[in-house]
């Protein structure tokens, strides 16, 4: 094995991330704040004072007097939704404008006017999701429909599926959110000269149950499994139109208010080929702080654009906060003193905030380059294994375990990042996508066969497989304990990872 650490070429940039079947619809659009408690009682004034206000409960009500004189009513203690506004002087507050409602009526006292309370200011409603899950676009072969599944990430049990094509899927695990993005589309993948559609859902892990806060149509249509979430950003590799012709482009979305979804406008122009995508939220000093920084992998000055051949591997920063900057590119080509040989695959590691690649060299050697997302120059990596194409990239997080697929030689190869060896396990088909999930800390591997009349495999299309740190080694081995419909072919999924990741002791 070779170890690398290479370049102080700086520039503050990014790292990427790169479903008993029962028919669910979603629910009709619901407000995205949660709905608010009751708030308490005002004490109405007593007779014959000048009312004075009243001050704020610890809950956040705020009181005000009786109209007829009387001391200040006592505010109720409003929970939920956003602020309710006072309803009349001796009646009962007014509900909130989110879901919170107002206080009940002030007792009135002989003589004065009861006073009247204002519902608090409430948090999200957003319960901490407790399980993990992944989620499927792609095609249930009993009915022979396209649709979108969401599996238990313990079992790979069927928790919910309905009728839906399927273009792209994105989650946002940030505290308060747990939210899905389901973009759709008239086929998978997105044809790149039509514009797609965007749901934001919720999935209710007690009713297995979708709600849908707020849709979006007629965006640009995305890359599938091109996408990052920065704090409320998502941002994805897509399409637009020049004189009628698709071009690879980038696209932002606002998703602060998630009832209200909106497209931000950018400039950016890639100068090469869109390979793929990597992010980080916030800022050094702030990790809050609105947006953060993606990265675009972009391949340039390529011998062969079609397999990739001879390309220059080129990360190029763009900053995205109140405003969006283009930063320096860094030529990873030029520190890891090798050219691309085949397609690569990216992966943010949320945890660590590691850049993560796992890309063939012009040798056939895939090699594993890991970096500061907000300083790509400062390069380690290493060459763990022959291959000439990657189907995809994740990170087992807790384990600091990097897990990708060869394509040609139809394996799973996992590779221990602190001590340089790695081991494979042979998928039984030509290696594709990978993704990360959390609360089971295991590798969800999925398969779409190229051919619709290819013989059906012997397990199911979407499996899962569990990394162990061995020394400076590691095992890799499938998790039996997940069992997928073995009727469910993926066109695409992703996984819920909660923020921030919680790892056992």
């Amino acid at each position: 094995m070779m170890l690398r650490t290479s370049g102080t070429l700086s520039a503050i940039a990014s790292c990427w991330l790169f479903a008993c079947s029962v028919i669910n619809k979603p629910d009709e659009v619901l407000p995205a704040d949660g709905a608010g408690g009751t708030g308490g009682d005002g004490v109405g004034g007593s007779a014959g004072e000048l009312t004075t206000a009243g001050g704020t409960e610890a809950g956040g009500g705020t009181a005000t007097g009786g109209t007829e004189g009387g001391s200040a009513g006592v505010g109720g203690t409003g929970m939920g939704g956003a602020t309710s506004t006072a309803g009349g002087a001796n009646g009962g507050g007014a509900g909130g404008s989110s879901a919170g409602e107002g206080g009940t009526a002030g007792a009135t006292s002989s003589g004065g006017s009861g006073g009247s309370s204002t519902g608090g200011t409430g948090g999200t409603g957003v319960t901490p999701p407790t399980i993990g899950l992944v989620t499927v676009g792609g095609v249930d072969t009993e009915s022979g429909e396209s649709v979108l599944t969401v599996l238990s990430a313990a079992t790979g049990e069927r928790l919910a599926q309905e009728e839906l094509r399927v273009g792209g899927i994105a989650y946002d695990g940030a505290p308060g959110k747990d939210t899905w993005f389901i973009f759709t589309s008239a086929k998978f993948p997105p044809d790149p000269a039509i514009p797609v559609n965007l749901e934001v859902r919720r999935f209710d892990d007690q009713d297995n149950e979708w709600t849908t806060i707020s849709k979006l149509t007629a965006i640009p249509p995305p890359r599938p499994d091109q996408f990052t979430v920065l704090n409320n950003r998502l941002v994805y590799l897509s399409y637009h139109l020049e004189n009628s012709v698709p071009v690879e482009g980038l696209t932002v979305l606002d998703t602060s208010d998630l009832s209200n979804i909106r497209l931000v406008a950018n400039d950016y122009v890639p100068t090469g080929r869109t390979i793929g995508i990597t992010g980080a939220r916030g800022e050094p000093n702030d990790s809050e702080a609105l947006g953060g920084i993606v990265d675009v992998m972009l391949a340039e000055d390529c011998t062969s654009t079609e397999d990739l051949s001879g390309c220059s591997l080129v990360a190029q920063p763009i900053f995205l906060g109140s405003q969006e900057v283009v930063g320096v590119p860094v030529d990873i080509s030029a520190l890891a003193g090798t050219l691309m040989g085949g397609p690569s695959a990216f992966y943010t590691a949320r945890l660590e905030e590691e850049m993560h690649i796992a890309s063939p060299n012009d040798e056939n050697r895939i090699y594993v380059a890991v970096a500061d997302p907000r300083d790509p120059g400062a390069l380690t990596d290493f060459d763990p294994t022959a291959g000439d194409a990657v189907g995809g990239l994740a990170i087992s997080e807790c384990n600091r375990v990097a897990a990708f697929t060869k394509v040609s030689q139809g394996q799973l190869y996992a590779f221990n990042l602190d001590g340089a060896l790695g081991n494979s396990v042979n998928l039984g088909h030509e290696g594709q996508q990978v993704a990360y999930e959390s609360f089971e800390e295991q590798i969800i591997v999925s398969y779409k066969p190229a051919d619709s009349a290819e013989e059906p495999l012997a397990f199911p299309y979407v499996r899962a497989f569990t990394t162990a740190r061995n020394g400076v080694g590691v095992s890799i081995a499938a998790r039996t304990e997940f069992a997928a419909p073995s009727t469910l072919i993926p066109d695409t999924l992703a996984t819920r990872i909660v923020l921030p990741i919680d790892c056992p002791e």
